[in-house]
């Protein structure tokens, strides 16, 4: 029922608007080279406006690369020919067909509407991102008497033009080589840079790119974003069949593959909320703003790429429900937010990323309830630099925080200092009493950074602090003179007794080997509670 045939619908739309395009070709002068109106033209019901810029040019249809004119309906119409120009006649026919290809020259485009983006087209800027002197620039305008920025730039749609059929049960698009701008709060075209930057919250709708229908193979390469409400947004596409954006039936999700892009200062760099996601980040940079996720599921992945200048993930104020959260192989700078708050995901991987902290006296990684994964060969450093003291030890700041975690490993992260400065916080903590983290194994962390033990308590839980229904392996610390393993101070009952080592039998039951820190031996708790020295650790 979601893949009819398009033919009639096409055809139709072409017959019905055929007459008004051959009568206006009279009135059109049309030089050398000329490139008379094609079939797929009579989508629009009028004649493109320069017959000298072939098919496929926005420049065609009369948008204005000097940002005097307003190119809203033109790309518009050019969007449009684009979708009828493809080989939908049967759809999943296998017999193949080239996907159309809207082209924008280098340029700047001022738009005031939002400009709706049928399945299956690709558009593709000229100019190279971010190059001032050749770039391929959509603004999205206002003034200081219309207001534009609760509307999206680009909105998907997978309906026929005429809506009379849906092309497909979800878009497969390709946006290439644009860069994506707002004015600002207090900016114009000509600065849309200057004054506010714009606030969260106040435009819910606004956004470079709008998914609020299913979405799958759709790409974003190369693209530049600035100064939105949001860089993609996402909304109202939950896993389960239910009605989208577009007024039709869908049950995908979003699928996005992202690479390549440059997300600059915008109030978020993705809004998603209640949402069914499949997203993938590849080689991306971001800057400034935040990743916010409310009340979704499925997966989000981010892998290599760069975060600076305070750049952030909040998948924490809102609960989400994630099949899966992985950040892999980046470099990161923490800037006055926690990098990463994540609530929650049954299977995590944030591993081998290098953390630069210092700014600000916050936590790096904060996950609650994940169900298994790693968190796993991580540099991180300065974390918690002039850190306040908290109330109590879920309120302090720790470069790895878990709460009510099972079945993660926590393993070989590097936690470091360079800035000599006040660290209140802990290197990795776990031990929160209304969310106690259970059966996750901590082992072969290095923590060289001088946390403030007197801070806490007596015991000398400034370097980890797991809980008690936590694994704690060999871990290390070295600060100054001091040399020791992790928890050297700490009960034996805290050393998480049931994986610490192979456990011998005994006239007196099971036997567990733990590491004393505080001398440096092997040692066998018996069942009695008598503590018997096997071999130091030389």
């Amino acid at each position: 029922m979601l893949r009819r045939d398009l033919s009639r619908g096409l055809l139709a739309a072409a017959m019905a608007s055929r007459s008004s395009i051959t009568q206006a070709e009279t009135t059109l002068e049309c030089g050398k080279p000329c490139y008379p109106p094609t079939p797929a033209e009579g989508v629009n019901g009028v004649a493109p406006s320069d017959l000298s810029i072939p098919p496929g040019n926005v420049l065609r249809w009369g948008a204005d690369p000097t940002g005097a004119a307003d190119s809203t309906k033109a790309i518009q119409r050019a969007v449009n020919v684009g979708w009828a120009s493809g080989n939908y006649a049967v759809p999943w026919s296998g017999k193949g067909g080239a996907t159309p290809v809207v082209l924008f020259p280098p340029g700047r485009y001022r738009v005031t509407d939002t400009v709706t983006i049928p399945t299956g087209v690709t558009l593709r800027g000229m100019g190279h991102p971010a190059n001032t002197a050749s770039h391929t620039r959509i603004i999205m305008d206002s003034s200081d008497t219309i207001d534009n920025r609760d509307k999206a730039i680009f909105r998907f749609n997978r309906a026929t033009l005429d809506r009379s059929v849906l092309m497909n049960a979800a878009i497969a698009s390709t946006i290439q080589e644009l860069e994506f701008w707002y004015v600002t709060m207090d900016g114009t075209f000509d600065e849309p840079f200057r004054g506010r930057g714009i606030p969260f919250g106040k435009y819910p709708n606004g956004g470079a790119l709008l998914f609020d229908v299913d979405a799958t193979d759709t790409r974003i390469v190369n693209c530049v974003f600035q100064h939105a409400p949001a860089a993609i947004r996402i909304k109202g596409v939950p896993r389960g069949p239910g009605k989208r954006g577009d007024g039709w039936t869908g049950d995908r999700g979003v699928g996005i593959f992202v690479e390549n892009c440059e997300f600059d200062a915008s109030c978020t760099h993705v809004f998603a909320t209640g949402s069914e996601l499949d997203l993938q980040f590849k080689e991306c940079q971001f800057y400034d703003s935040m990743h916010r996720y409310e009340g979704c599921t499925g997966r989000v992945v981010y892998q290599s790429g760069r975060w600076h200048g305070g750049a952030y993930v909040d998948a924490a104020t809102v609960r989400n429900d994630f099949l899966k959260f992985e950040l892999k192989a980046a470099d990161i700078e923490v800037g006055t937010k926690p990098f990463l708050r994540l609530d929650r995901a049954k299977l995590i991987d944030i591993s081998q990323n290098s953390v630069l902290g210092g700014i600000s006296g916050v936590s790096c990684i904060e996950v609650t309830d994940a169900d298994g994964g790693c968190i796993l060969s991580n540099a991180i450093n300065d974390s918690g630099s002039d850190s306040t003291s908290g109330a109590g030890i879920a309120d302090f700041a720790a470069a790895i925080k878990m709460r009510g975690c099972q079945h993660v490993l926590v393993a070989s992260n590097n936690i470091t200092a360079t800035d000599m400065a006040a660290y209140n916080g802990f290197g990795i903590l776990c031990a929160d009493s209304t969310r106690e983290s259970r059966n996750n194994f901590i082992n072969g962390n290095a923590v060289s950074v001088p946390y403030n033990a007197a801070v806490h308590d007596a015991k000398g839980r400034d370097y980890i602090n797991a809980s008690s229904a936590d694994v704690l392996g060999i871990n290390y610390s070295s600060h100054a003179a001091d040399t020791h393993q992790i928890a050297r101070d700490l009960p034996v009952e805290r050393l998480g007794l049931r994986a610490v080592g192979p456990a011998p039998s005994s006239r007196e039951g099971s036997v567990t080997l733990f590491v004393d820190g505080a001398d440096g031996c092997l040692k066998a708790l018996f069942p009695s509670g008598v503590v018997k020295t096997l071999a130091t650790d030389s």
